[in-house]
Order: structure tokens, then sequence, then C-alpha cells
């Protein structure tokens, strides 16, 4: 298979490299990962500051909504998986301290996406694999706007330091959504996803 060798999501200078688009398409083909499951936190953790505003951004390109800690920065290319051009769009926030991210990669029905929980589980452990310093603390199957998804709490250690990244995924067809909150608190990144709806 044909994959991404570097993702073109901005990195920040605090939190380093994120799996984002890698993560997902190196995880498009591990369909039997195992995910490991654990109770340990990362001791320390940045959360938003209170002079922090969430604002709700609409996109209308991709039909959703969702609220981010600050305009976020929408782009859009392709990547070539499998030999088959695959658009992504991807809306960014970097607030220094912590970074957000929606991505909307938008499979054809040239790639089986039937077995949900294998592409949910191969997505993240995708993320971990090409996160540097990542270990996955926990992760767990729930629901998002209807439909089956999986989250994962990352312990990612860079630069003497250890944060928190938060992901979870889910399918809509053959199109994946994916919600990142690098340095983000529990109530943070749940605010974050919590409040992403379809608009169409």
């Amino acid at each position: 298979m044909e994959l991404a060798k570097q993702s073109k999501k901005k990195s920040s200078s605090v939190l380093g490299k994120i799996g984002g688009v890698v993560g997902f398409l190196i995880g498009f083909a591990i369909v039997g990962a195992l995910l490991h499951h654990g109770s340990n936190s990362p001791s320390n953790s940045t959360a938003l500051t209170t002079s922090t505003s969430w604002r709700t951004y609409t996109s209308t390109q991709d039909g959703f909504s969702i609220q981010f800690p600050g305009n976020p920065t929408p782009s859009n290319s392709s990547i070539s998986v499998q030999g088959v051009s695959v658009p992504y769009d991807s809306y960014e926030r970097d607030n220094n301290s912590s970074y957000w991210a929606v991505e909307v990669f938008k499979y054809t029905s040239q790639f089986d996406m039937s077995d949900v929980n294998a592409r949910l589980e191969g997505a993240l452990n995708g993320s971990v694999e090409n996160t540097k310093g990542a270990t996955l603390t926990s992760s767990s199957y729930t629901r998002m706007a209807g439909h089956t998804a999986i989250t994962g709490l990352l312990s990612v250690s860079q630069s003497n330091q250890t944060i928190n990244e938060y992901i979870t995924d889910f399918l809509n067809g053959n199109t994946m959504y994916s919600f990142i909150g690098s340095g983000a608190t529990q109530s943070n990144f749940n605010q974050f996803t919590g409040s992403f709806q379809f608009t169409q």
C-alpha cells in the first residue's frame, strides 16, 4: 500500500509532531491492530487559559459546526493512497500551549470501509505510531454524531515534558472524521467533540 511519508499539518513548537493524516493513512493498513488499555495518566497536562474564548465555527464545505477555542484555519489538500487521490480538509487552531484540529478524509467507494471497528482501531493505532514519543494510555468505543467512534488518550513525552493528546475518530460512510486535542484537558476535549453537529 502506498502511504503518506509526512503530515502536512503544522506542528506546534510546544507540542511537536502530531499523527493526523499520516496516522490515519498508515492506520488504514492496520486492520487487526489491538488497543492497549491502561489507567495511568500523564502527570503534566496543559489546560487552556481562562482568557481563551470558545466560538462556534461552521464549515459550509463539509457541512458541520463545532466549537473551537479561537478561530481555526481551514485548508484542503489531497494525498495518494494505493494510487488513488484522496481529498481531505483540515481545520486547525494552534494556541501555543494547545493544538486543536478537525480533519475530514473523503474516501471513494474504491476503499472498503465496511469493517468500521478495524478502520477506527487502525486509525488510532496509526496516530500513536506516528506521533513521536507517544504511548496509548487508554482507549474506548463511544458514540459521536450518531456513529460508532473511538477515543484514545495519548501520553506524549517530548523535550522533557509530558502532555495529553486526545483523539476521537468516527466514520460516516466512506468519510473519516478525526478530532485532535493536544495539550488539552479531558473536559476541554469533551467540550470540543461534544459541540460537533452536522449542519446538512
